[in-house]
């Protein structure tokens, strides 16, 4: 789901950081997007995850780390 709003250039620049093609690279980040996205939501099930996720975003900012591959 979120891994399908990347685009190819995305993809491309996080392959070549990484050195791999296209479509290893669309698997690996659609894997490390559901991880992290799990461990997210489990994380938020519990009352002090939630304020500790909501500290990190509020002290540490939440732009995107997509808008850093160059």
């Amino acid at each position: 789901m979120l891994a399908g709003q990347l685009d190819r250039g995305t993809l491309d620049k996080i392959g070549s950081q990484l050195g791999t093609d296209q479509q290893k690279t669309g698997t690996a980040v659609s894997g490390a997007l559901t991880a992290i996205v799990g461990a997210l939501a489990k994380n938020a099930q519990k009352p002090d995850g939630a304020a500790a996720l909501h500290g990190a975003l509020e002290r540490d900012g939440h732009e995107s780390i997509l808008d850093n591959l160059q």
